[in-house]
């Protein structure tokens, strides 16, 4: 049986792990609009929107138990792949 400690963890991670989600729609959001508008001054803003899919991503795999190794790993074989 999860003692209250236990809890407030499993709740707070998940609470976590909802945010992150809700920032990894936005800023796919936010980099759909940016290129939908074409401007090359947005060009920094596709940058920062990319990066921070990235950012997100990762942290939401290590919310979930995955490790950056691992993550990194996969990311390698499917770039291999993707290049063939």
């Amino acid at each position: 049986m999860l003692n209250s400690r236990e809890n407030l963890d499993i709740g707070r991670n998940l609470k976590m792990i909802e945010f992150l989600k809700c920032e990894l729609l936005n800023s796919i959001a936010l980099l759909f609009q940016t290129l939908t508008k074409g401007a090359k001054e947005g060009q920094d803003l596709i940058i920062e929107c990319l990066a921070n899919i990235i950012l997100v991503t990762y942290s939401l795999g290590r919310r979930l138990g995955i490790d950056f190794e691992t993550i990194d790993r996969r990311v390698q074989e499917k770039s291999k792949i993707y290049i063939l």
